[in-house]
């Protein structure tokens, strides 16, 4: 069986790690290595973990997931490469099931994620409008494998080249660098596969708040970035349609109480977007 690594990138995950660690320990396929990608970490992440036998490697400040996964590859020591999310814990048989799913000819394969926390208004909200998997069924080419548990070639990705961290600010610091991948190998002629067999888990909770932020900055490269005024206002009218479509979702499900979270997507998204043209001009001026 060909050797394995398998990397985390982590920045300020305390309160999920070590199950996050644990769990790809105790895989039935064990990793021959297991890296910690420690992207600037400011909280008790890494000083948890560090009982276990994994290798961490220090980014120094935050630079964000782009380059924590490029740093990952640079690293790894073997041609099978896989990840999981620093607030994830994986199934046992997970690795196992990547493994088994990748035909001998494509560049990677993903699984599914699966939102392990449902209790509240927000984490309901974020497992029905954003979804980290494409269902139940075998999918050959999906958009993307996500990041969040994802088994690439090593050889793969150094032909296409790695991400571009040049996209990243402080305002795009997640969000586009798994779409990019699979953007990148699939105009390089190569093939992706998702297995819903090699399951994840996703434990991070969320307020309103804090799911309306992350939604902006998850889907933020999927729309032009407002550069301009003009692109501004094309963008407050995506914003506008994208939270209408969201709360005729919500009552095609029966959910109305998603309804007021999926209301604030146009004001709370035109916000930021207005922030991130006053930051872009500011650091034109300097």
């Amino acid at each position: 069986m060909e050797k394995i690594s398998v990397y985390i990138p982590c920045y300020n995950a305390e309160r999920f790690i070590v199950k996050a660690v644990k769990s790809i320990l105790a895989q039935t396929l064990r990793p021959s290595e297991v890296l910690i990608i420690d992207d600037g970490c400011t909280d008790q992440s890494i000083d948890l973990i560090a009982k276990f036998p994994v290798k961490v490697i220090s980014m120094g400040d935050n630079k964000g997931l782009a380059a924590a996964r490029n740093r990952a590859y640079n690293e790894a020591k073997n041609e099978l490469i896989a990840s999981i999310d620093a607030d994830c814990e994986a199934h046992p048989e997970w690795l196992e099931q990547l493994v088994k799913a990748l035909p001998v000819d494509y560049a990677g394969t993903g699984g599914k994620t699966i939102e392990a926390n449902q209790q509240n208004i927000a984490d309901r909200w974020r497992a029905q409008h954003m979804p980290l998997h494409w269902g139940d069924q075998m999918v050959i080419n999906p958009k993307v494998i996500y990041g969040a548990n994802q088994l690439f070639r090593k050889s793969s990705i150094f032909e296409v080249g790695l991400l571009d961290t040049s996209k990243v600010t402080e305002d795009y610091k997640i969000g586009f660098e798994d779409l990019e991948l699979a953007r990148k190998l699939y105009a390089a002629g190569y093939k992706l596969f998702y297995n819903p067999r090699a399951v994840v888990y996703h434990l991070r909770t969320d307020t309103p708040a804090s799911i309306i932020r992350q939604y902006w900055r998850w889907s933020v490269f999927y729309y032009p970035e407002p550069k301009s005024l003009p692109i501004l206002f094309l963008k407050m009218v995506i914003n506008f349609l994208k939270a209408i479509k969201h709360v005729v979702d919500d009552i095609k499900r029966r959910e109305p109480k998603l309804i007021p979270i999926s209301l604030k997507i146009f004001p709370f998204h035109s916000w930021y977007d207005l922030k991130h043209l006053k930051n872009l001009n500011r650091r034109r001026m300097k």
